[in-house]
């Protein structure tokens, strides 16, 4: 073992063999290094040594088993330098190179080479790179759907119309490529498949109630109902409270016996059958006088505590118990034909796929997972999986497994080790495995990885030594300094727990401190911040006399700084459309501390100051110092120590980048988009374009300016104005031929250009993109551009990127062009930087990128950034275990719900989402070995740390899972934490709790009194934050310039005085005063008007009743054409913009459209009542092609008979000369006569709202840009004809109402209707007597009220 000192828990996992090994290993364990130890005292050991080719090693990187092999290497080198003539270590040394270390796919891919025959495989197949899987995918996916067009098969053609979305089929191929790859991850798809549609169609209550799908229901009815009860007794305590609104108590505690018998019978029953009455366990509150001496506050606070109750039951109530139990068997059994046409898509797509890569010879990463499960697996006949010849063979070929990283393996990965192992059962197999890894930092869920596997082992193995299956704790971290573990520790053992995390922070997970760090000598100690935005040093400290209270030894080494934002988010009850903008950064409101600088950018200038004056650019401030590995020695910080961690940094990484470098600090970010953005890159994807073809405008244009060619705008110019009409290339055509120096230069490129394409067709693309480097210069000439080395890299990686290409099957430049196309559409790559190693830099990249790395100083910065929750709002989600969710997409009716499996499975998928996010925290907070400064926004500070203060009466160490599943970003866990803590007196001061002196006492003790310490700074404006101003009046310097971090001022720069900044804080912030009102359109049709009229109804209250509301239903319709049933959110839902087979089903729409089509041209000479004639006047349409067979066919011709033989259809044929169809008309009207309605609703108020603004910052005095403007109508008059009395108006609908429904419907259309009438008085110059909607499904006319002509 050398000079390495391992504790008693690794040696025992070095050493312990004979038996199935767990290791959970925490952060800075050395897990890693426990396991390459283990395979070399294996080989090494005198008894019982095992041989290096005997030993099967799966690593997570192929840099890890790159590594492995070295030390291996050199452990045996060492040895033989000792014994010389040891036989059996030369035979271990020369047989490592062959020895099985490698990742999980380069083991199954030796394994299909080997052993191809038994698979049909060709034994030369390739791996694709991801891009060119991916290319390869979509063009198989639209060639499936193509397919499915030209078979016009109803039901696909069904679901696509569903569930196609704005972009047409683009959301079915993204819906059938996530379900291919969700299915991949399997061990048996097919079964997988059959047991969901089985779990979709319940033959019985029973068998409904025993479902997985139902006991999670359960679970998070009542998780539901622990939060309804938590803010009601919450609630209850400020009643008792001296000034409390006592006259609640009495509601409150029948609410609370209500809520606790609601749960009683969920214990006992399972699930409440009945819940009539359940909507009315909250009544109103009784009203409270101003004499009985109730304080506001506490009044404020308790009703907002109870309406949080009643908003959680209410949604509860609506998502769970709105349908009966037979109805949610009945609802499951319908959506069954959906998964099945879903599913046989998807087959389909595995099969199509599968067949273009077996044509080309090539296979993805997902097929060499699952076909080496095929070589390795033979079904059972009792169902399962049983081990093959093949698997038996490698079991007498190998005596141990080890796996590094098992949290993050997935399925068919376990289940291929379960083979090779002989552990068919997950039972002990003939082979040993030792299986290591931290479900702690299992971040991978987008990569289908199952932590379930990881903490299914982790409960079932026991840590007594001699068990067959045994678990082995290393808790001991040798990273951090112990300020940092406890601090870590702290945290974790308040969020992490079964009900969300799925494991509990106990003793045995919490770190352990192993390293040592030497005092300072006469020097306070380093620190350990979490900063949400601020810095604490040893000045601050003294000068605000923390040392002498508590001493220098005890200064606090972690930190919260947050920043005050005005933008929400955090807590919250977020709607579907929230979820979908989760972690966006839309800025809202017109605060200069908001608008002017974005929060990442504030929080970017801050972490600027502290890295100058870590590392001795204030003279102020003595240097950061950090303790040197390899010097044995403490020194000032360097750039290269730091390193700062983002969630993600896609779109927000060169934010911080950009202040970086303006405060003048290196930075080097590891980007993961940007790649396609660079201008040497566009210039080259251009020039391929243009040799593709040519008649591309902007790639040619492009080209003609690049520096190889270097034309002037100006001769562009005279190149567009050669040929004004037609493309720019047909333009350079014509230009090439004047006798002119243009016209000369342009002969010259077109012959360039057209000898680049004739080598494109020559050469292959690995040898074409250096050609074009050589025959450009480009490649030199990027060299001396600014940051021309970067640039140089991002051009040899295209050239990566083509000998990449080149190897597939079905080359060519055209294909090339696509597949850039392609990679430039998902933008997943990241510029290809140079970075020297140790170069001296601060370091930017994300979270997951982090993992296994470590830092002396680690700023983890957007603390408040939403966690993104985008994959919980699709149409279709998926979950292994409970299967798909769906929304019920009703495109005839344009609506949409989300059914109960959807909300069911909705609940289990975030509460997933947030154990990952917390494991993403716990990683990127263990990165740190010595300083860690957590930097973050929310506001407004004072309602958030009150919201976060309610955790300061929780008694015990864990927080309820209903508070830490109501978290919406990093800092609602960590605000609440800190708050129970002795060094959280901010945030309860900022929340506005009061003590009246000493500790508060209603406080845990124990979690009070932990020994981390922490210094909490809140920055800000709220008025709660006035005493942390007082505070720091005290010192006699800031650290921090946090002026000039609100303002966005460079920290060299002078200060603005206060007058110019007021002056210049107008100018930027000016907002035009009638902002709301642009969002109104200048032309608009008569459909779309009533739209707006309709929105404005909901907004302020008008008298129409929209059609589909806020709340609707599915079931049958009722007598007022109202669909009934189960209650649930509904949108309108588009139909899709392309084009189906001849013979797709027919919308409403599309039947309406070609309605009006027949009622336009039919002879109304002759009698239409007559159902002879009416049928002899649509043959006749068809024959001249006024309508297709089908599209007549449509067409409900019996209801337009029945018309005809009204009395309002008698009119029109007794007076066939007078009547005008589909009359279109276009007028102009006064905008406040049009939008004046709307403008009065409040509806601008909610405009104004979605634009950010408040009521006093847009709100116009009167309408005047309304009074001064006209607004263009159009629309089409269906009927309308001249009698002598008047004019008589029919608009027709094909809308689905009954007739008792019909004049309820009818209300939605009365504006349409007198924009109708006031348009037939302009044309005509008579009054509209009459005007009826008359509603052919429902055979029904309704007549409209006619308002007076306006003078």
């Amino acid at each position: 073992m050398g000079s390495v000192t391992w504790t008693e828990a690794q040696e025992d996992a070095i050493y312990t063999r004979g038996c199935d090994i767990l290791v959970a290993a925490g952060a800075g364990a050395g897990k890693t290094a426990v396991l390459v130890e283990r395979v070399i005292q294996a080989v090494l050991a005198e008894e019982d040594s095992l041989d290096i080719e005997r030993l099967l090693v799966v690593t997570f990187t192929e840099a890890a088993a790159t590594e492995m092999r070295q030390r291996i290497r050199d452990a045996l080198a060492a040895k033989l330098r000792e014994q010389p003539d040891n036989d059996r270590l030369h035979r271990q040394l020369n047989q490592l190179p062959f020895a099985s270390i490698s990742t999980i796919h380069a083991f199954c891919s030796k394994l299909l080479r080997r052993h191809f025959y038994h698979l049909g495989l060709d034994p030369s197949f390739r791996i694709m790179t991801e891009p060119e899987a991916n290319l390869l995918r979509y063009e198989t996916i639209h060639g499936v759907l193509d397919e499915c067009y030209a078979m016009a098969d109803p039901d696909v053609l069904g679901f696509i119309d569903a569930y196609g979305g704005r972009d047409g089929e683009g959301a079915v191929q993204d819906l059938i490529l996530k379900l291919y790859s969700f299915q991949m991850s399997l061990p048996e798809p097919g079964v997988w498949q059959e047991m969901i549609l089985k779990a979709y169609s319940p033959k019985s209550l029973e068998e409904l109630y025993r479902l997985p799908l139902m006991e999670e229901a359960r679970r998070q009815v009542m998780l539901t109902i622990g939060r309804v009860l938590s803010s009601l007794e919450e609630a209850l305590a400020l009643c008792n409270l001296p000034g409390g609104p006592e006259p609640y108590v009495e509601r409150l505690e029948q609410e609370i016996t209500a809520v606790r018998d609601f749960a009683d019978i969920m214990d006992e029953e399972g699930w409440v059958h009945d819940v009539d009455g359940g909507e009315a366990i909250f009544r109103r509150l009784p009203s409270i006088k101003q004499d009985m001496g109730v304080l506001d506050e506490l009044k404020t606070s308790c009703q907002r505590l109870r309406n949080a109750a009643k908003d959680h039951w209410q949604k509860l109530l609506v998502s769970f118990f709105s349908l009966s139990d037979q109805e949610i068997a009945q609802e499951l059994n319908r959506q069954r034909s959906i998964l099945e046409i879903m599913f046989a898509l998807v087959n389909r797509f595995t099969d199509a796929y599968r067949d273009a890569k077996g044509k080309q010879g090539i296979l993805d990463f997902a097929d060499l997972e699952q076909l080496a499960l095929r070589l390795l697996t033979k079904p059972r006949e009792g169902g399962g999986l049983g081990p093959s010849s093949v698997a038996l063979e490698l079991e007498d070929q190998f005596d141990e497994v080890l796996i590094d990283e098992y949290q993050d393996t997935n399925e068919v990965q376990d289940c291929i080790m379960a083979m090779v192992t002989g552990a068919h059962d997950h039972g002990p197999g003939c082979v040993p495995r030792f299986m290591v890894g931290d479900i702690k930092q299992s971040i991978y869920g987008f990569r289908l990885t199952e932590p379930r596997l990881f903490l299914d082992k982790y409960t079932g193995f026991s840590p007594r030594a001699g068990a067959p299956q045994r678990r082995i704790d290393l808790a001991t971290n040798f990273r951090c300094r112990g300020e940092i573990i406890h601090g870590v520790n702290y945290v974790f053992r308040q969020l992490m727990a079964v009900g969300v995390a799925g494991m509990e922070y106990d003793d045995e997970a919490e770190l352990r401190q192993g390293a040592h760090y030497p005092e300072v000598t006469g020097q306070v100690k380093e620190f350990v911040e979490v900063a949400a935005a601020g810095e604490l040093t040893d000045h601050v400290l003294a000068e605000s006399g923390y040392e002498k209270e508590h001493g220098a030894e005890s200064a606090p080494r972690l930190e919260l700084y947050v920043l005050e934002s005005k933008q929400e988010q955090g807590f919250s009850e977020k709607t579907e459309s929230d979820l979908a903008q989760a972690g966006s950064e839309s800025s809202h409101g017109s605060d200069v501390w908001d608008d002017e600088l974005e929060r990442l950018e504030r929080e970017a200038w801050l972490m600027a100051c502290r890295i100058q004056q870590m590392v001795g650019q204030d003279p102020n401030l003595r240097p950061h110092l950090v303790w040197d590995k390899s010097a044995k020695a403490y020194r000032p910080a360097e750039y290269r120590d730091i390193v700062i961690l983002l969630r993600s940094v896609k779109n927000r990484a060169n934010q911080v980048m950009e202040i970086l470098r303006q405060a003048g600090i290196p930075a080097y970010a590891d980007l993961d988009t940007g790649y396609f953005s660079a201008v040497e890159i566009r210039l080259m994807v251009a020039l391929l374009q243009v040799l593709d073809n040519p008649k591309q405008d902007i790639p040619l244009a492009a080209v003609l300016r690049a520096p190889w060619f270097g034309l002037t705008p100006e001769e562009l110019v005279a190149i567009r104005l050669a040929a004004p009409r037609g493309n720019f290339h047909d333009a350079m055509l014509v230009a090439s031929r004047a006798d002119s120096q243009l016209g000369e230069r342009l002969r010259d490129i077109n012959a360039t250009l057209d000898t680049w394409r004739t080598m494109a067709r020559r050469l292959s693309l690995s040898k074409l993109i250096p050609y074009l480097y050589r025959e450009t210069g480009f490649y030199h000439y990027a060299a001396t551009m600014p940051k021309g080395e970067q640039r140089q890299a991002n051009l040899r990686g295209l050239h990566d990127r083509a000998r990449e290409f080149d190897q597939f099957a079905l080359q060519g430049l055209s294909r090339f062009v696509d597949f850039l196309e392609r990679l430039q559409k998902d933008d997943n790559l990241g510029e290809i930087k140079p970075l020297a190693e140790g170069a001296n830099v601060v370091r930017v990249m994300s979270m997951h990128k982090s993992k296994g790395l470590e830092f002396p100083i680690v700023f983890l910065a957007d603390l408040g950034k939403g966690f993104n929750l985008q994959d919980q709002v699709q149409d279709i989600l998926f979950h292994k275990e409970l299967g798909p969710g769906l929304k019920v997409v009703d495109p005839e009716r344009r609506l949409k719900y989300s059914a109960f499996a959807y909300h069911v499975i909705k609940g289990r998928m975030h509460r997933e989402t947030l154990a990952e996010e917390m494991r993403i925290l716990y990683v990127a907070m263990t990165r740190a070995r010595e300083t860690l400064i957590l930097v973050g926004s929310q506001g407004p500070l004072d309602r958030w740390c009150g919201t976060w203060s309610n955790a300061a009466t929780i008694s015990g160490w864990q927080l309820p899972d209903d508070f830490v599943i109501s978290a919406g970003n990093y800092l609602d866990w960590l605000g609440p934490a800190l708050s129970r803590h002795r060094d959280g007196v901010a945030i309860l001061e900022a929340g506005g709790v009061e003590r009246d002196g000493g500790p508060y006492l209603w406080q845990d003790s124990e979690v009070f009194n932990d020994p981390s310490r922490w210094f909490v700074w809140l920055e800000g404006q709220s008025d709660a934050l006035s005493w942390f101003d007082t505070q720091r009046q005290g010192q006699r310097q800031a650290t921090i310039p946090w002026d000039r971090v609100a303002e966005l001022r460079s920290v060299r720069s002078e200060t603005l005085t206060k007058e110019r900044a007021a002056r210049f804080g107008e100018q930027l912030i000016w907002q035009y005063p009638y902002q709301a009102l642009t969002s109104l359109p200048g032309k608009i049709s008569v459909t779309e008007l009533k739209n707006w009229n309709q929105v404005a109804a909901m907004a302020g209250g008008m008298d129409v009743e929209p059609r589909i509301a806020t709340l609707g239903f599915t079931g049958d319709a009722d007598e007022h054409g109202q669909r009934t049933g189960r209650k649930g959110t509904m949108y309108q839902a588009r139909r899709p913009r392309f084009v189906l087979a001849e013979h797709e089903r027919v919308s409403a729409v599309e039947q309406g459209m070609w309605t009006h089509t027949l009622l336009q041209c039919l002879d109304l000479t002759k009698d239409l009542s007559n159902k002879n004639v009416l049928e002899a006047e649509a043959q006749r349409l068809v024959e001249q092609r006024f309508l297709t067979f089908d599209q007549v066919a449509s067409v409900d011709l019996e209801s337009i008979e029945l018309f005809f033989g009204s009395s309002l259809g008698q009119r029109l044929l007794a007076n066939p000369q007078s009547v005008w169809r589909e009359l279109p008309f276009t007028m102009a009207l006064p905008a406040e006569e049009v939008y004046g309605a709307i403008a009065m609703s409040g509806f601008s108020k909610k405009a104004q709202r979605y634009e950010g603004q408040s009521q006093t910052e847009v709100q116009p005095q009167g309408n005047e840009p309304l009074a001064n403007d006209r607004v263009i109508i159009q629309g089409v008059i269906d009927c309308l004809v001249q009698e002598p009395r008047g004019i008589l108006l029919v608009d027709f609908k094909t809308d689905r109402v009954t007739q008792a429904g019909a004049t309820r419907a009818a209300l939605e259309y009365r504006v349409q209707m007198e924009q109708y009438c006031q348009a037939a008085r302009a044309i005509f110059g008579q009054d509209v007597r009459e005007a009826y909607l008359y509603f052919l499904r429902g055979k029904v006319a309704v007549p409209m009220a006619i308002s007076s002509p306006k003078a």
